[in-house]
C-alpha cells in the first residue's frame, strides 16, 4: 500500500462540496477539475486511487509521496470570541498600528508570499522577547481596532494580520495566522488568533470562512 500526504507548504480544507488548496510558494488558492477532485476525496477517505489519478494529483501539485496516512485537511474552526481590548488606551497606538501596517504593505508587495511567512514563523519560533502584561496586548488589539477609522482594513487583511502578528512576537507571545476561504462567490480571507482568541476580527465577521490553512 502506497502512502501520500499534502505537498509541502500547501493546505486544504472542504467548503461546502468543493475542496479548495493553498499553496504558499505559489501564492494562490485554487480548486481541482472534477474528476480529480473526486480521486483527491476518495485519497482523503482512505479510498483505493488507481495509479493515474495518483499522477494527476502530484503533477497538480497536491499531493507527494508519505511513509504513513493520507492527506489531511486543515479542520480548525474559526474563533468564537475576540480578545478584550483597552479602547481607553487605543489613542497611544493608533499611530504606530498605522505605521506598521504602511511598513507591512510594502513588504507585502516587495517580497514573497512565503518569504515574509517564514520571517515570522523565525521570529516566533526563537521566542526572543519577554511577554508582554496582558493589559499592554489588550491596548495593542484596540490601537489596530481605531486604525481602521483611518485606513479601512478592505483588501488589506493580509498586510495588516502581518503587522499585527511582529507586534505580538516582539512582546513575546505566539500568535496565529488563519488563511480561510468561502465559496458562492470566491472570498479569501486571513486574520491573527492568539491562544484561542480572535485578534484583529470579529466572530460574526470569520463564521462564513472555512480555514484552509493554519500557520
Amino acid at each position: 500500500m502506497s502512502f501520500y500526504k499534502l505537498r509541502n507548504r500547501v493546505g486544504c480544507c472542504r467548503s461546502g462540496d468543493r475542496f479548495v488548496f493553498l499553496d504558499l510558494e505559489a501564492d494562490r488558492y485554487f480548486c481541482l477539475g472534477r474528476e480529480l477532485e473526486q480521486a483527491f476525496a476518495a485519497l482523503v477517505s482512505d479510498q483505493p486511487v488507481d495509479a493515474q489519478a495518483i499522477a494527476a494529483l502530484s503533477h497538480a501539485g497536491v499531493i507527494i509521496g508519505a511513509d504513513e496516512g493520507r492527506p489531511a485537511l486543515c479542520t480548525t474552526l474559526p474563533a468564537q470570541a475576540a480578545h478584550l481590548s483597552d479602547l481607553a488606551a487605543a489613542h497611544l497606538k493608533v499611530f504606530t498600528s498605522l505605521l506598521h501596517r504602511a511598513k507591512w504593505a510594502v513588504r507585502v508587495k516587495t517580497r514573497t508570499f512565503v518569504a515574509n511567512i517564514d520571517w515570522l514563523v523565525d521570529r516566533r519560533t526563537r521566542g526572543e522577547a519577554a511577554a508582554a502584561e496582558r493589559a499592554e496586548v489588550a491596548s495593542l488589539v484596540a490601537g489596530y481596532r481605531q486604525a481602521r477609522l483611518w485606513w479601512s482594513e478592505q483588501g488589506h487583511c493580509l498586510s495588516t494580520s502581518l503587522a499585527l502578528m511582529e507586534d505580538l512576537i516582539s512582546r513575546g507571545f505566539a500568535p496565529n495566522l488563519v488563511f480561510a476561504v468561502r465559496l458562492g462567490p470566491f472570498e479569501a480571507h486571513c486574520w491573527v488568533e492568539l491562544e484561542g482568541l480572535l485578534v484583529n476580527e470579529t466572530p460574526e465577521r470569520v463564521r462564513p470562512f472555512t480555514p484552509v490553512m493554519v500557520i
